[in-house]
């Protein structure tokens, strides 16, 4: 199971996560990557990026997906 903890507010928790691992378990810290609002915003401009683009592909034109 995966589970992200947000420091400073998750850290005892994290600490707890870890204790509690078995062993054969990872752990990874870093820096946060994209937060849900920000993923959510980019949608509207791919969207409207995909409705507006085409590209060849094997010589046909096609539109391109939002994904």
């Amino acid at each position: 199971m995966k589970r992200l903890f947000i420091l400073p507010v998750g850290k005892a928790n994290a600490i707890e996560a870890i204790r509690q691992a078995p062993d054969g378990y990872a752990v990874s810290v870093g820096e946060a990557t994209r937060s849900l609002e920000q993923n959510a915003a980019q949608w509207p401009i791919l969207q409207a990026y995909a409705a507006q683009k085409q590209i060849s592909v094997n010589g046909e034109m096609i539109s391109l997906s939002d994904e």
